[in-house]
């Protein structure tokens, strides 16, 4: 950038020959190219533009060089009602301003692109100590911010296919053995409330000819036996005088490169219902075991 700011004939733009230049401007410049951060300096009432080597990347296919000590205003057309008050704000009062991941669409690679920034506008001052500039430093933060909103999406959509099926969501703290839960959850063990709870007081919950064993296939799974992955079938003990609620329980764990569990995260799904479809299924077949035998009727298989 620096050989082309060189070549460039400022003598047939509204700065004039570089020799005329006044101090503050070389020196804004000369800080500008030697900066890896991208940056923008718009200089004059014209809003005359100059930029350096890390801001180029964000001009895509369309502007540059050509945007190369061009007013701002005709570089920029399609962002100006959006940033053009900031820019007044800067060059008229001397007020700086800062933005984070703001949308600014900017016609880019043929097209008007949906483009987000962090950036900051800074007044710029001559050498009599006057507002005569203003400097841009930004960051595109498009890819960040577009990464997110679709995270945010996806977490949506799994939190209502969770919702719809009627699971309950726990995160195993693994090293403060703490427990968080949905409100779902805290139903299905009956729980006060959503939040935080021990990993013991969540296991109190469980049935206690359960609960060893339950004990046992966590530090199992946090130990990588089972690959991570979790599944257990459990009964969860009732307020007194309710019956006993049976939960399937899956979760997996996540490990960092030398096999320590990071991360534990599950479900929780009553089948309490099933549990007594089997039950009542066992119980038929048990009876008509019974009495095909004292018929002499031999036995039934499945």
């Amino acid at each position: 950038m620096a050989a082309r700011m060189r070549e460039k004939d400022w003598a047939a733009t509204p700065l004039g020959p570089v020799e005329d230049w006044p101090i503050s401007l070389r020196t804004l410049v000369k800080t500008l190219i030697h900066s890896l951060h991208p940056m923008v300096l718009m200089w004059g009432p014209q809003l005359v533009q100059l930029y350096n080597d890390a801001f180029m990347p964000s001009f895509g296919r369309g502007k540059h060089p050509e945007a190369l000590g061009k007013s701002a205003t005709e570089v920029w057309p399609e962002a100006w009602p959006i940033i053009g008050q900031q820019l007044e704000d800067a060059m008229r009062e001397g007020r700086p301003s800062w933005n984070e991941d703001q949308l600014v669409p900017i016609f880019r690679n043929g097209r008007i692109e949906n483009v987000y920034w962090t950036y900051s506008y800074s007044p710029a001052f001559d050498d009599d100590g006057k507002v005569h500039g203003t400097l841009v430093v930004c960051t595109e933060t498009t890819s960040r911010v577009l990464g997110e909103q679709a995270l945010q999406r996806s977490q949506e959509r799994l939190r209502r296919v969770v919702e719809a099926s009627g699971a309950g969501t726990w995160e195993l703290d693994v090293r403060r053995g703490q427990m968080q839960v949905d409100e779902r959850m805290a139903q299905l063990f009956s729980l006060p409330e959503p939040g935080m709870f021990s990993l013991e007081r969540v296991l109190d919950r469980v049935h206690l000819d359960e609960r060893a064993a339950l004990r046992e296939g966590i530090a199992a799974t946090l130990a990588g036996r089972t690959q991570g992955l979790y599944v257990v079938e459990h009964r969860v003990v009732e307020a007194q005088g309710h019956p006993t609620r049976w939960i399937e329980v899956r979760g997996q764990v996540t490990f960092d490169a030398e096999g320590r569990a990071l991360q534990f995260v599950g479900t929780a799904l009553d089948i309490s219902d099933r549990k007594q479809a089997e039950a009542d299924s066992l119980h038929a077949r048990q009876e008509l075991q019974g009495l095909l035998t004292s018929l002499g009727g031999g036995t039934t298989s499945g």
